[in-house]
């Protein structure tokens, strides 16, 4: 994987941490190859300038796109690049566009169409310097929680928490876990693909190898398998050769995921600390409410 030339990156944290909206990041990544490992969050990535080529994806200044929840890397072949994506889970992004990760498709990656509400945000911040546009966004984002345009059922619902358990215990029995919602381990498998495209267990991996991640910038090998929740050291190597294409040594000489460790210490962090698996609850039982009141 070809090293990025001239970057600058920077992140901010969101007053939203509880609804599920973690950070804004911006990367002047410059020209070269990229390669984004695999990643349990969505991502709302707002292109300044530059261009990429990911796939049959051809990405310019101007364009707005939505990736995550993807587990596999995504390759692509950057010039001049530069971007500022929000950070959030899926069903904060749910709640305010109704798209789920699956329907992003084989690429864990698609432009946002004219009628969806981050394109029509881009559109405004284009026109604004980038300083001013963590504070506009925290703006909107504030408006569009107060709306309601999206209502989750049952299959969203069962996901959402369970994606929550998962975070906090990425070991957790999956059989135990679809018994808490009184059904079968392969209706929670049904559930999780039909919403975001991958099973409970390869989004624990997700989970899991982003916590090695972190693990790696204070640990040696044994010890951050160990405490990432690996069997041990080989595991560990066989899912960062499957999700980010490279070895755990070859991690620390990475400048790009460098940059990215620095990414997912800001979410992860934002999630242990403002768990929001009672926001959900709320939502749902406020939303469930309204529809009863309304039949």
């Amino acid at each position: 994987m070809g090293q990025m030339k001239n970057q600058s990156f920077w992140k901010v944290p969101s007053r939203f941490c509880r609804e599920g909206l973690y950070q804004y990041v911006f990367w002047n990544m410059g020209s070269g190859e990229l390669s984004a490992p695999s990643d349990p969050l969505m991502h709302v990535v707002f292109v300044r300038d530059g261009v990429a080529n990911y796939g049959d994806i051809i990405a310019r200044a101007g364009d707005v796109l939505a990736c995550g929840v993807n587990k596999q890397p995504m390759s692509s072949l950057c010039k001049g690049l530069s971007l500022f994506t929000i950070d959030m889970d899926f069903f904060l992004f749910y709640r305010i566009t109704g798209i789920v990760p699956s329907l992003l498709g084989e690429n864990s990656a698609e432009f946002l169409l004219v009628s969806n509400p981050f394109y029509q945000l881009g559109q405004r911040l284009f026109t604004l310097p980038i300083h001013c546009w963590v504070d506009k966004i925290e703006e909107q984002i504030e408006k569009w929680l107060g709306e309601r345009k999206y209502y989750a059922g049952a299959q969203l619902e069962r996901v959402a928490h369970a994606s929550q358990v998962l975070f906090h215990n990425g070991n957790a029995d999956l059989d135990r876990l679809s018994s808490q919602f009184s059904i079968s381990y392969r209706q929670i498998q049904r559930d999780f693909l039909a919403v975001l495209g991958v099973t409970p267990k390869e989004y624990a991996s997700m989970l899991r190898f982003s916590s090695a991640i972190q693990e790696l910038a204070r640990s040696n090998l044994s010890e951050a398998a160990l405490h990432a929740g690996y069997w041990d050291q080989s595991h560990m190597s066989r899912d960062f050769k499957r999700m980010a294409g490279i070895t755990p040594a070859q991690l620390s000489q990475n400048e790009m995921f460098n940059n990215i460790n620095k990414v997912r210490a800001g979410w992860q962090k934002s999630m242990r600390e403002n768990y929001h698996g009672d926001q959900i609850q709320e939502w749902l039982i406020r939303e469930n409410l309204r529809k009863i009141a309304g039949a």
